[in-house]
């Protein structure tokens, strides 16, 4: 994966190679091996075997996230620690709910002090509601159109907003404050209807409106959707020191540049732009600890 670098005069991103995918995709769909997730059974030996293999020819431009067991939350939270000080990786990848349980459930909770005491980004990836919600909401119109609803147009975005969601109520940011989280599709829904959710901050308890941890502890990413009309409510909602620009391979394939076009003609400043197609992205692993 190539590269990003930044012209000293207009501090705009180039990309070595016309039409490629800057660096920061890596926060979606790392381009090389990850970690392999263990059976849901306690790990007695470490699954990860291998590390995140650079592009022949951009070495440095390629990046991985350690895919976790979270049905065994501590092995999981073992297992982060070594795929991020032993092999490289960049964080981890976990999915909305582990087995139908939500995140936001005290048991989980060894994986984000991990996270948090290696400084390290866990990407919240969509995943199917649960059965029951999937059967009464998702379901009645029939093979495809069942199928979408539940997963790529709604069913997948709303769930993992819900997730972000439970786990700011259920106090996880004030416990881990340092704590970093990563939501796909410009923020998973739930983004663009935080002045609603603001109702909330009455009745929770916690230690900030909750408008302010998408601002401090959630980073975004358009996950393969190419809007500079999401993009202008994302900057307007949590800044754009939280966006990262991300594709959606292979899912949503880049043709023709459009990854250095939908960046390079997106209205915000050029400090913006290089801050969201790579600033970011390289401010956040930098801070990784490795050791």
């Amino acid at each position: 994966m190539p590269r990003c670098s930044t012209s000293a005069k207009t501090a705009s991103p180039r990309w070595t190679t016309p039409g490629s995918t800057p660096p920061c995709c890596r926060s979606r769909r790392p381009a090389c091996r990850t970690s392999t997730p263990p059976k849901p059974s306690p790990c007695s030996v470490p699954p990860t075997t291998s590390s995140p293999t650079p592009s022949a020819g951009f070495p440095g431009g390629c990046g991985g996230f350690a895919a976790l067991a979270t049905s065994t939350p501590s092995a999981a939270a073992d297992e982060l620690r070594r795929a991020v000080a032993d092999l490289g990786f960049d964080g981890a990848l976990v999915n909305a709910n582990s087995r139908g349980r939500s995140l936001d459930e005290s048991r989980f909770w060894d994986i984000f002090e991990a996270a948090e005491d290696l400084r390290a980004p866990v990407y919240l990836h969509p995943s199917v509601p649960v059965p029951v919600v999937t059967g009464a909401y998702y379901r009645r119109f029939g093979g495809p159109v069942d199928e979408l609803l539940a997963t790529g147009t709604f069913g997948w975005h709303y769930d993992a907003g819900l997730t972000a969601l439970r786990l700011i109520v259920a106090g996880v940011f004030d416990r881990f404050p340092g704590l970093q989280l990563i939501l796909g599709h410009w923020g998973e829904v739930v983004l663009f209807y935080l002045d609603r959710v603001a109702a909330l901050d009455a009745v929770t308890g916690l230690e900030r409106p909750i408008a302010e941890y998408f601002r401090t502890n959630v980073f975004v990413t358009p996950g393969g959707i190419a809007s500079h009309r999401y993009l202008r409510w994302s900057v307007e909602t949590v800044g754009a020191d939280r966006i990262m620009y991300a594709s959606d391979h292979p899912f949503n394939r880049e043709h023709g540049g459009s990854a250095r076009r939908f960046v390079a003609t997106a209205p915000i400043d050029e400090a913006d732009r290089a801050r969201i197609a790579y600033g970011n992205w390289e401010n956040l692993i930098a801070g990784i600890r490795r050791r």
